[in-house]
């Protein structure tokens, strides 16, 4: 076994070797198609290398280090409609584009559920797509409450910083939500559950609506929320930006800071953001009691953008600290209660005051929420197309705490591993025919370490084998595929002594909390669809 890995490690270096000295540059000019006027600042991007650059004073523009392959590239400046091309780089080195002054850009280049980018009026599916300056024209208090203005999508909230997806009236397990190109996986089946994403690191996003099994599994029943970054900077930069931001309803203060660069091919990027927030105002309550939140981001990327393709690798830890709205009240004022601890070490209920609104720190219950994630992304152009290889790893940890008489003490206490992969190889287009073939999973294992247990300790590998194909014709685009998953997952006894703490000896005053389970699911999914781009 590790021979055969051996030997596939050497035939992957040689092959990114060999195609790496076939590197090409592409330059040119874009232009106002009317006037002929140079347009400065107008940025050509290829999606699949995640690599592009800006033009110059004269509009002038030059990426080099490029592979010899059929790649989208997409052009845009603001207040010009986007050009979306695809050009063979084997055959061209000089490719000048023009532009039309448009008030809406169309033809974006999307990316979620195929084989590789693809103009979004040749997707068959249902996609939407909210670039980076809709995303900040948008208040919310966080990524998944700023798509909801959204057609078809909607959210489960318990509270500002907690909010999950909807999707045509799905939500929970069944729609993936995907960054850096892996899915979240943070004990997204509860109701005070949100998505640990920050919304700093999102450049754009898109949603696809409808089943997206091919692609993402059995779990993207409702459709896929695809949170992308930004593009890496052109080679020779460093660049770097500072964003505030305040809301008067609920005091929100956040602020978040860039910095990256590009020296060589050699790329890197950090960014930290941080968010405080105290209780919401509403018409019908005035301000919410202990509806406020905390939240500290932290992410590091760094890796290689060469003609053979790119490797990059980042880090991320997301913390949330939010309060949990129970919503008692004094059934003679009809005024929020905060419990209190009294003397007597029992606890008891007070009318809660002005402080207790403006506070930026929750009072029980609230949660603490660690998410930590790696991962590895890498793209390889090897003989006649390429190789995408994603590996990541996330690290869940959700506390709650609810004892006033202990307010440090948890109760509840998730804490899940999870390993993502993703292989897949693209061919090269021939006769306008896209195919791609791979297998994808993970394995999740989840323990409960606090003293109230709401699931039992479980553990889940999965796979999914999949082939996709994309055929145009003229104005037709058809696209279909075939899957199929296997997913194993089983549970763990959990025993509670006399005292209700969880024991591994039982005894015969001991009670089954849980009952060991063992499941097994294999399914055969396929689609096929069609659409008619009209000119």
């Amino acid at each position: 076994m590790y021979r055969i890995f051996y030997l596939l490690i050497i035939a992957l270096a040689i092959s990114v070797d060999g195609y790496a000295q076939q590197q090409i540059t592409l330059s040119g000019q874009v232009s106002d198609s009317k006037t002929a006027q140079e347009l400065p600042g107008a940025i050509i991007y290829f999606p699949d290398l995640k690599r592009g650059t800006a033009t110059d004073s004269t509009g002038h523009y030059s990426i080099s280090n490029l592979p010899k392959a059929t790649l989208l590239v997409e052009v845009s400046y603001t207040g010009y409609k986007q050009v979306v091309r695809s050009i063979n780089l084997s055959q061209t080195s000089v490719c000048n584009f023009t532009l039309s002054e448009a008030v809406a850009e169309l033809g974006e280049v999307v990316i979620t559920g195929l084989s590789k980018s693809a103009e979004r009026n040749r997707t068959p599916a249902p996609i939407t797509v909210i670039g980076t300056k809709q995303l900040k024209q948008i208040t919310a208090d966080n990524i998944i409450d700023a798509i909801t203005s959204q057609p078809g999508i909607s959210q489960i909230s318990t509270g500002p910083g907690i909010s999950k997806p909807v999707i045509r009236g799905l939500g929970y397990n069944r729609v993936v939500t995907v960054q850096d190109g892996i899915r979240q996986e943070g004990q997204q089946w509860g109701d005070e559950h949100g998505v640990e994403i920050d919304e700093n690191d999102v450049d754009r996003v898109e949603i696809l609506k409808g089943p997206a099994s091919l692609a993402y599994g059995s779990d993207a029943m409702a459709g896929v929320i695809n949170f992308l970054p930004a593009p890496t900077l052109p080679m020779g930069e460093i660049s770097g930006n500072v964003m505030g931001n305040f809301q008067s309803n609920n005091g929100l203060i956040s602020g978040s800071a860039n910095l990256g660069g590009n020296s060589n091919g050699f790329i890197w990027n950090l960014r930290y953001s941080k968010k405080i927030a105290h209780a919401y105002k509403n018409k019908q309550d005035d301000y919410v009691f202990n509806s406020g939140f905390r939240q500290d981001n932290l992410s590091a990327m760094m890796g290689l953008n060469k003609s053979w393709g790119y490797a990059h690798f980042k880090f991320s830890s997301y913390g949330l600290n939010p309060g949990i709205i129970e919503g008692e009240r004094d059934s003679a004022t009809g005024n929020f209660l905060k419990p209190i601890a009294l003397d007597d070490h029992s606890t008891g209920e007070i009318i809660a005051g002005e402080d207790d609104f403006k506070s930026y720190r929750p009072v029980v219950p609230y949660q603490k929420i660690k998410h930590y994630m790696l991962v590895s992304t890498n793209h390889f152009f090897i003989g006649q197309g390429t190789l995408k290889v994603l590996a990541g790893w996330q690290l869940d940890k959700r506390q709650e705490f609810e004892d006033v008489l202990h307010p440090d003490s948890y109760g509840l206490y998730f804490n899940m591993n999870t390993l993502n992969y993703d292989l897949r190889y693209n061919l090269n287009t021939k006769k306008d025919y896209e195919i791609s073939f791979g297998v994808n999973g993970m394995y999740q294992h989840s323990v409960n370490k606090g003293v109230d247990f709401l699931i039992p300790d479980y553990a889940l590998f999965d796979y999914g084998i999949f082939s996709l194909i994309k055929k145009n014709w003229d104005q037709w685009t058809v696209s279909g595929g075939l899957r199929f998953d296997i997913r194993n997952e089983h549970g763990d006894n959990l025993w509670l002594d006399s005292n209700g703490d969880r024991t591994y000896a039982p005894d015969n005053k001991a009670t089954l909390l849980f009952t060991y389970f063992h499941q097994k699911y294999n399914g055969l999914s396929g689609s096929l669809g069609a659409t008619y781009q009209i000119n």
